[in-house]
């Protein structure tokens, strides 16, 4: 696809099927740019031919969607400034201080294309959304870090990177490891486990397990903070499991991943506890 420039702004956009690109901008006066995955282009917004970008009342796209993962991680910990929430003034200190290192960011010298995520207060909670990652060119290598993370990601973090991925669709080609689509109650990030063209049918969910992992919160795997079970799932002995308000305790490693429910796995693999 490619976006259809006139006088520095999308127009439209326009699969060519065969005709060249050189001819097109010939005979309609346009310049075309090739959809590299900017994120979310919009008719109307600017292209900046110099610097190969695509603007929007001013500020890159790459520069939008960082402001809203940092909003969200803002939002994640407004909690803690609240007078009343129980902690320690240096705790207090040290979680403002990493909040304005938040609304700092966009005044990095590498803003958008490179960006240092500062770290939140050794021991965070769930206000802690230190993002893991060093963000490289915003939004493609953002997903593809996330992507590489997607076990180890608490649940502010799921929310804050939420914006940096686009809705499933069918008739779409996805890559196994790389893609993350959003679905379902409240945009659930699904990771793509099999390369696939999707179909209408083929929906992320436990029925299409074997082409998508549903991204949750990274848990412990304790008596306390079990992990959550949907299938397709690798259990390891010792640790405990949730499904359908049970918990149960892995006896054995499964080795392989194992589809059943958990109480048809009790005595083979687990135990309820």
């Amino acid at each position: 696809m490619y976006y259809v420039i006139r006088d520095g702004q999308v127009v439209n956009t326009i699969e060519l099927y065969g005709m060249a690109r050189e001819a097109y901008e010939r005979l309609e006066d346009v310049l075309l740019v090739e959809d590299r995955d900017a994120p979310e282009v919009r008719i109307g917004d600017v292209y900046d031919e110099t610097t190969g970008t695509f603007l929007r009342d001013g500020v890159s796209l790459a520069g939008l969607i960082t402001r809203t993962m940092r909003d969200n991680l803002l939002k994640a910990c407004d909690y803690r400034m609240m007078p009343d929430y129980p902690c320690s003034e240096a705790s207090r200190a040290a979680w403002a201080a990493y909040r304005q290192a938040l609304r700092d960011v966009p005044q990095q010298e590498g803003f958008p294309e490179t960006i240092e995520w500062p770290q939140a207060p050794d021991g965070a909670d769930a206000g802690g959304a230190s993002m893991l990652v060093q963000v490289d060119a915003a939004k493609v290598a953002a997903r593809m870090t996330v992507a590489a993370n997607a076990d180890a990601l608490r649940t502010e973090e799921i929310e804050a990177v939420k914006p940096l991925f686009g809705a499933w669709a069918a008739g779409v080609a996805y890559e196994a490891g790389r893609d993350i689509v959003r679905y379902g109650e409240g945009d659930a990030l699904y990771l793509c486990r099999t390369s696939h063209t999707s179909q209408a049918e083929w929906i992320p969910g436990t029925e299409t397990a074997s082409l998508w992992t549903r991204i949750d919160a990274a848990h412990a795997g304790t008596a306390d903070d079990p992990i959550p079970y949907e299938g397709n799932m690798a259990l390891e002995n010792g640790k405990y499991y949730s499904q359908d308000g049970v918990v149960y305790r892995c006896t054995r490693d499964t080795g392989n991943p194992v589809f059943q429910a958990l109480g048809e796995l009790v005595g083979l693999y687990v135990e309820a506890v």
